[in-house]
């Protein structure tokens, strides 16, 4: 069959359309499809770009609203910081999970008797965690303590935060020690969710039973950093701790499901009061430990 011809000259072809009919297409509106195709891809790749956009200018917003809500005043920042740790101590005090810490950890901290309380690793205090953590230190020593010294370091303090501790009445330690503070009177060691490093410099800093006597440990579990490590491994590179396991009684902290808020604030997870003891038929090897099998 011979191709019909239109009246401009144009040769008409018979083209199926999506249903398998054909229909009539001019080849001109056959060269505009084909030229046309390609430019659906850059409408594509536009319609991404202003997506693109349109987040990052919504994360700005969100940065500079943040921004105006954080003020860069550091005496300003404290206000705010002393305000939320107050408030803290408030929700802490009218707990049932304060009324369970009284119980089961107070007691043997009183027993105890510390002369001296020392902070490490709570963090900047711009953190909601470090505020609970703070809060909850600075309440056991208020209603039950009365420690006169309290001191704290973490290399994550800033201006800010030092204004906080001085104003609530705790003293910077000016340089870090990495936790190797050997202990001359009875000390309160306090070190939620420290890195098991720090516990390992601590004891090895203590290493004599008088002084080891002198220190009881608020912090992660030393036993349950055995649990989770190779046996060999940890004895290798925490000889210390693996040396006093046996002889540390321990005792966690209530859960925070007792501060009954909406969201737990994991301040105090894997917490536990431990102090050391040595039994009339109890024996520790204090010979000193080569420092190339202490942590690296």
């Amino acid at each position: 069959m011979v191709p019909a011809s239109d009246d401009d000259g144009f040769t008409l072809v018979k083209a199926k359309t999506r249903r398998g009919r054909t229909g009539h297409v001019s080849s001109k509106q056959i060269s505009q499809s084909k030229v046309s195709e390609p430019q659906k891809v850059p409408e594509i790749s536009a319609v991404n770009d202003v997506a693109c956009l349109s987040k990052r200018k919504r994360n700005n917003r969100q940065q500079r609203l943040r921004q105006r809500t954080q003020p860069d005043d550091p005496d300003q920042i404290m206000k705010q910081q002393i305000e939320a740790i107050e408030a803290k101590k408030q929700t802490l005090r009218d707990s049932d999970y304060f009324s369970a810490f009284e119980k089961n950890i107070v007691g043997q901290i009183r027993v105890f008797s510390p002369l001296e309380i020392v902070c490490y690793g709570v963090g900047s205090l711009a953190l909601q965690v470090s505020q609970w953590q703070l809060a909850l230190i600075l309440l056991l020593n208020e209603h039950h303590l009365n420690v006169p010294d309290i001191m704290a370091y973490d290399p994550a303090t800033t201006e800010a935060d030092a204004l906080t501790y001085e104003r609530l009445g705790v003293s910077i330690i000016p340089v870090n020690e990495e936790a190797k503070r050997k202990a001359l009177k009875r000390t309160l060691f306090y070190m939620p969710h420290c890195e098991v490093f720090l516990y390992e410099n601590l004891l090895s800093a203590n290493w004599t039973a008088e002084c080891l006597l002198r220190i009881v440990i608020i912090g992660n579990s030393l036993q349950r950093y055995l649990d989770s490590n190779d046996a060999d491994r940890f004895a290798q590179q925490s000889p210390h701790i693996n040396r006093v396991l046996a002889h540390v009684v321990s005792t966690g902290f209530p859960s925070e499901k007792m501060l009954k808020l909406r969201q737990n604030p994991y301040a105090f997870t894997d917490t536990c009061l431990q102090r050391i003891e040595f039994g009339s038929s109890a024996t520790i090897d204090l010979k000193a430990i080569p420092k190339s099998d202490g942590p690296s």
